[in-house]
């Protein structure tokens, strides 16, 4: 069916006000309403063959098959919308169990089968509002030019204004006197924007700047849509209480009862070592820990230093060892030659001892995970002050470890009467584990919604939305039925 989009929608008006009297009654005018507005949910309707149901279901003679064709369209929907429309393993670090079918509800409570998360909702909701935006033309590009700032008069001004109302970060119940002129009130504006999406804010449409405002609506439609794509990848049921840690906004958080009691800046993994997205439970905390440097570390990072600079373990309070196993004696660093040291074959293990340099700082929490992906402090807290934070080799350093410890320990029946920082101040190794292990998940998603309508944006720095995107583009590009 094509007809142009006017005609169009009053084609299917006209069939949702037939589909009442058929024998599918309002149970199938509710489920091909939802068919209709798939795109609400970053589907797409042709998937559900939508045009053929309209024709089918205008004509009183094919009214059976209209109901037999719905029937089969709408399963496909309910299981697409309730755990995804593409398989997880489409973004091979996604390590997430989906949530089993048994906990999907039943076809016919098509309301409840979405996620029942409130972030879900919340990007549903941004979502209609990128597409109306959409419907309307969507917004002007900006032309390349000078940076602008308050007090200048360019008729590119009044471009950024227009662009930054239709996003609600400009105010649209100030008024201008000239359209021109960069104000406070458009400033305010421009440093919403950069908050949102991580930039330098700074009231200034820099290049940065000018380049994020230019991004098509389209992508950001796209970007909403591969975000609530990975919410149905997600179990249903997160847990009362639990720890979510976005890599790509490099942020943790403790979530109880629905409210965030803690936030912190993280720092996850480099791009070439990326954070993978995983859950578990955390179980233990260990305070002055020992770092065992892993095989990856050792062999591309650790051995060209000591090639460069022999002394660098008893710099920093390194133990060196001949092997892994219970038996491997302690070595020196002179005692090895390190140039003539294969790294495919790296016979050495490196055991850092708690101290202020440690890398892995004064606190480590572990979770189960088969990844080695750990929580841990860490001795460069400068590196919480930059807006991008990928410099670890995938696990997640916390800007503020004893908190969120001290936030783990508070309602566990093992923290009880615990002084940690008693435990803090001893020099050797100590451990608790949790009478109540606390779940994590570790997430990849590159745009969410804040509970006050913040629509939030990132770069996609690991490069994992792009074969999602793509998927999900090419269901949305076929013919329709």
């Amino acid at each position: 069916m094509r007809m142009p989009p006017a005609r169009a929608g009053r084609f299917i008006l006209f069939v949702l006000m037939t589909l009442a009297a058929t024998a599918a009654g309002a149970q199938g005018r509710a489920q091909f309403e939802a068919l209709i507005a798939a795109h609400e949910h970053g589907l797409t309707p042709a998937d559900y063959d939508v045009a053929a149901l309209a024709e089918l279901a205008a004509n009183p003679a094919t009214t059976g098959r209209f109901t037999d064709r719905l029937h089969d369209a709408f399963l496909r929907y309910a299981a697409d919308v309730a755990r995804g429309r593409l398989s997880p393993g489409i973004d091979p670090d996604w390590h997430i169990r989906p949530p089993p079918a048994d906990d999907i509800p039943a076809i016919d409570d098509i309301a409840h089968l979405p996620p029942p998360h409130a972030d879900y909702r919340r990007l549903h909701d941004a979502l209609r509002r990128y597409e109306a935006i959409r419907a309307q033309g969507g917004w002007t590009t900006l032309p390349p030019g000078p940076t602008l700032t308050v007090g200048m008069r360019v008729p590119d001004v009044a471009i950024a204004r227009n662009r930054l109302r239709l996003t609600d970060d400009y105010d649209a119940t100030l008024l201008q006197a000239d359209s021109h002129m960069f104000d406070a009130g458009l400033d305010a504006a421009v440093r919403a924007f950069q908050a949102r999406h991580a930039l330098r804010v700074s009231g200034r449409i820099d290049d940065a700047t000018r380049a994020a405002l230019n991004v098509p609506v389209e992508a950001r439609i796209e970007q909403l849509a591969i975000a609530m794509e990975r919410w149905r990848w997600l179990p249903r049921e997160l847990g009362a209480r639990f720890v979510w840690v976005n890599a790509a906004e490099a942020t943790l958080r403790v979530i109880d009862a629905g409210q965030t009691v803690l936030s912190m800046r993280a720092i996850v993994g480099h791009s070439t070592r990326p954070t993978p997205s995983l859950q578990g439970e955390i179980r233990h905390i260990v305070f002055n820990p020992t770092w065992s440097v892993p095989m990856t570390i050792a062999t591309e990072d650790l051995l060209p230093k000591l090639r460069r600079d022999p002394d660098f373990l008893a710099r920093n309070n390194f133990r060196l060892f001949s092997g892994w196993g219970e038996t491997a004696r302690e070595i020196t660093a002179a005692d090895v030659d390190w140039a003539a040291v294969d790294p495919d074959r790296l016979p050495y293990r490196f055991v850092q001892q708690p101290g202020p340099t440690n890398s892995l700082g004064r606190i480590k929490i572990a979770f189960d995970n088969p990844y080695d992906i750990y929580i841990h402090d860490t001795p460069s807290k400068r590196l919480f002050g930059l807006r991008t934070r990928t410099f670890s080799s995938g696990c997640v350093r916390l800007e503020q470890a004893a908190e969120f410890a001290a936030q783990l320990l508070a309602q566990d029946p093992n923290g009880a009467g615990l002084n940690m920082q008693r435990n803090l101040d001893q020099p050797d190794t100590r451990g608790i584990t949790l009478a109540r292990p606390v779940p994590i998940y570790i997430v990849y998603i590159t745009s969410w919604v804040t509970a006050d309508g913040q629509v939030h944006f990132r770069r996609d720095l690991y490069g994992r939305d792009a074969p999602v995107a793509t998927a999900l583009r090419s269901a949305r590009d076929r013919p329709p039925s």
